[in-house]
């Protein structure tokens, strides 16, 4: 019962502690990369396991890459202090892989609590913007969030908006087909305009236009599956609450937020997407990492050392950001960037082998969902960077999970075919998807 509360708390600290931070070695270490460690020791024993997961094999190659592009940068020290900080994110998705693969928690919980999560984080954020604007109470979470919530965006429990909306989308999607199969129509919608409230109090257009592309390609797959016609009447449904929930909020936002109301009315414009204050700044640090990227052979090869691109405004240094693929590749090289793609690729086709083999439509919506949150953090990661979220460290340790599963069933099926099948006159014990007999299935066998 002790464990069960103490992985519940952990994944609390993941999904609703980040806006919390400490400053140690130039970095930010949260509450979760403290909790962490403990996770990963208490659940030692597994860790041979993780070694089956061609995910986490893939994980521990794009480290090593970036472990030798620490070593031979210009400043070996303080990029190895860098990698250190990337080291403790990725430990994020190995616990949440260890937690799965051992049984301590299922993926149906883990969905649930961060939807849980996500829904108290979109009421307080909501809530925070109504408190600033209508009565001047400030109810800032972190100094971070003070600057976002005075302009009238909801951040949540997270440092700004930005983190915030590509958090309700990966919740989101995790969640959606479950949330379309639902026979409890009511809650379903509830809980997508809830969700829907959140992704337009914390405007995000990177987030949108990634959740955008996701869905398209969400409806491709119902059509590959041929359940496009039992799919289309929610889908229809979701599409109507969501535009709802738009047309209500751009008739208001203006009085609250006229940034946002500005990036509405100019949302397809190609001056904006390009040329606005965001955009123009994420892009001028998109071409630094690129320029950094090609500058020589070492650095095209091996890259600069995870963190070791900066620039300066109004005399402060900053680390360069950007995009995912042209952070990878600049910080780690071709060889990093490599096996980050690989990464994704094998992440995204374990959760489609698993959801095309498994005949339970629950176990099915569950890794759907999770084949198009890495959709969606693939998509938004070619427009800016999303490796310091927990949740998209917390959704590769899914894919961990999801590759482990994979292999398990690719051996089981090999075996079974190499060998005859016993014959027993009793029959044989049902087995989890992780391969283990579970009580209850082999009482009831026996």
């Amino acid at each position: 019962m002790r464990s069960r509360w103490f992985i519940v708390l952990y994944f609390i600290a993941l999904f609703g502690t980040e806006f919390f931070y400490i400053e140690v070695l130039g970095g930010s270490l949260r509450i979760y990369h403290l909790l962490m460690p403990v996770v990963v020791l208490l659940l030692i024993g597994y860790v041979p396991r993780l070694f089956e997961s061609p995910v986490f094999l893939c994980l521990f190659a794009f480290l090593f890459a970036n472990l030798i592009a620490a070593l031979v940068a210009d400043a070996p020290l303080r990029a190895l202090t860098s990698f250190g900080l990337l080291v403790a994110n990725a430990g994020i998705a190995v616990s949440v892989g260890l937690l799965l693969i051992s049984g301590k928690v299922d993926l149906r919980t883990v969905v649930r609590l961060a939807v849980v999560i996500a829904l108290i984080s979109v009421v307080w954020g909501v809530f925070q913007v109504a408190a600033y604007h209508l009565a001047g109470i400030d109810l800032a979470l972190s100094p971070s969030q003070e600057l976002q919530v005075q302009g009238g965006f909801s951040s949540g429990f997270r440092t700004e908006a930005n983190a915030f909306a590509k958090f309700l989308n990966v919740v989101f999607l995790l969640a959606f087909p479950t949330l379309l199969a639902s026979p409890n129509r009511k809650r379903s919608i509830l809980i997508i305009a809830t969700l829907a409230a959140g992704m337009l109090t914390s405007f995000t257009r990177s987030a949108i236009y990634g959740l955008a592309v996701t869905l398209v390609l969400a409806l491709v797959w119902y059509q590959l599956k041929g359940r496009l016609g039992k799919a289309i009447p929610r889908f229809v449904l979701v599409v109507l609450v969501v535009a709802m929930s738009v047309v209500t909020f751009a008739h208001v936002v203006d009085e609250f937020n006229p940034y946002a109301a500005h990036k509405i009315a100019r949302f397809f414009d190609p001056d904006e997407i390009l040329e606005g204050e965001s955009s123009a700044y994420r892009l001028m640090q998109q071409g630094m990492l690129w320029d950094s990227f090609f500058e020589s052979d070492k650095t095209f090869l091996v890259g600069n050392g995870w963190g070791q691109i900066y620039f300066e405004f109004a005399g402060v240094e900053y680390q360069v950001g950007g995009s995912d693929f042209a952070m990878v590749l600049a910080y780690g090289g071709v060889f990093g960037g490599l096996c980050y793609v690989l990464l994704m690729l094998l992440s995204v086709n374990s959760a489609r082998l698993l959801a095309r083999r498994e005949k339970d439509p629950a176990r099915i919506g569950l890794y759907e969902g999770a084949m198009f949150a890495l959709i969606c953090m693939a998509v938004t990661g070619t427009i800016n960077s999303a490796l310091i979220a927990p949740e998209f460290w917390v959704t590769y340790g899914i894919a961990i999970y999801l590759g482990y599963l994979v292999r398990r069933q690719t051996v089981r099926a090999t075996s079974g075919a190499l060998r005859p099948r016993p014959q027993t006159f009793l029959p044989r014990p049902h087995s989890e998807p992780g391969g283990t007999v579970s009580r209850g299935n082999y009482g009831r066998a026996l």
